[in-house]
């Protein structure tokens, strides 16, 4: 799987990286390895932000 990883508002730092990959990583068993993930960080106020976009077959798998 190709992360795409961004951030609104954020740094995102090779720590928060590396905690990414480790908490998705295991979704790549469902996956093939050409599949793209889109994933956001962001802050507003004091309320943290992570969204996941993963495109496939015809449809759109998004969780915030």
């Amino acid at each position: 799987m190709r992360y795409i990883i961004s951030g609104k508002n954020i740094e995102v730092t090779e720590g928060l990286k590396s905690a990414i990959y480790e908490k998705i990583g295991k979704l790549e068993k469902y996956f093939t390895p050409e599949t793209e993930l889109h994933i956001t960080l962001s802050v507003e106020k004091d309320r943290q932000k992570i969204e996941v976009t993963i495109p496939v077959k015809g449809s759109i798998i998004r969780a915030e």
